[in-house]
C-alpha cells in the first residue's frame, strides 16, 4: 500500500467518524418572539424555534415551570414551530428554551429567551378598587358615635363642675355663719358704771332675802 493510499484512508475514516459524531447530536435551534420579547399586557406573542430540515418535533420550555409546551409537527419546510400566547401577561414573563427532536435524536437547547411585559394592568380585584358604601356608612357611624360620646363626656364634666362649685358655696356660707356665731358668744365687758349699779343691785336683793 503506497503511502498516498495509506492517507487518503486515514483521512476517509475521520470524516467518517467525525460524521457520525455529529449526526448523533443535532445541532441547537434558534429562538425568537415576533413581534419582540417585549409585549405589552394582555397582547397576543408568536414564539419561533427553528432547528435543521428533518426535524419531527418542537419543545419549549419555561425556565422555573415544569409544565413543558409541545409545538407539534414543525411547519413547512419542516425546520421551524411557532409557539402562540394569546394574551401576554406576568405569568408568560420569563426566560423561555426549545429544543426539537431529529431522526439523529434530541438537538441541544437553544440559548435562552427573556420574555417580558409592560404597561402590566392592575392585578387587584374591581371591587377592592371601588369605594365600598358600607365602609362609607361604617366610617360615618363611628363619627356620629364619636361625636355623642364626646357630648356626653362634656356634660358629665359640666355638672361635675357644677357640683364642685355648689360645695364650695357651702362650704364657705357654713364657715360665715360659724364666725358670726362665735361672735356673738363673745361676752363685752360692761362700762364702770354699769357694773357699780349691777353690784348695789345684788347687794339690795340679797338684803331684803335675808330679812325675809
Amino acid at each position: 500500500m503506497t503511502p498516498t493510499l495509506t492517507a487518503l484512508l486515514c483521512l476517509g475514516l475521520s470524516v467518517g467518524v467525525r460524521t457520525q459524531v455529529q449526526a448523533g447530536t443535532p445541532p441547537k435551534p434558534t429562538i425568537w418572539a415576533e413581534p419582540g420579547s417585549v409585549i405589552p399586557w394582555n397582547s397576543s406573542v408568536t414564539i419561533w424555534c427553528q432547528g435543521t430540515l428533518g426535524a419531527t418535533g418542537f419543545i419549549l420550555d419555561k425556565e422555573g415551570s415544569s409544565d413543558l409546551r409541545d409545538g407539534g409537527s414543525p411547519l413547512e419546510p419542516g425546520d421551524k414551530a411557532k409557539f402562540s400566547i394569546p394574551h401576554m401577561t406576568e405569568e408568560h414573563a420569563g426566560r423561555y428554551c426549545c429544543y426539537y427532536i431529529s431522526p439523529t435524536g434530541w438537538s441541544e437547547r437553544s440559548d435562552p429567551l427573556e420574555l417580558q411585559v409592560s404597561g402590566a394592568a392592575d392585578t387587584t380585584h374591581p371591587s377592592q378598587n371601588m369605594s365600598d358604601p358600607t365602609s362609607g356608612s361604617r366610617s360615618q357611624d363611628y363619627t356620629v358615635g364619636n361625636l355623642i360620646r364626646m357630648g356626653v363626656a362634656a356634660l358629665i364634666l359640666v355638672g361635675l363642675g357644677i357640683l364642685l362649685f355648689q360645695a364650695r358655696h357651702d362650704l364657705g356660707r357654713a364657715q360665715c355663719g360659724q364666725e358670726h356665731q362665735c361672735s356673738c358668744d363673745v361676752k363685752i365687758p360692761a362700762p364702770p358704771q354699769e357694773r357699780q349699779e349691777r353690784k348695789q343691785w345684788q347687794n339690795q336683793f340679797c338684803k331684803k332675802t335675808g330679812d325675809a
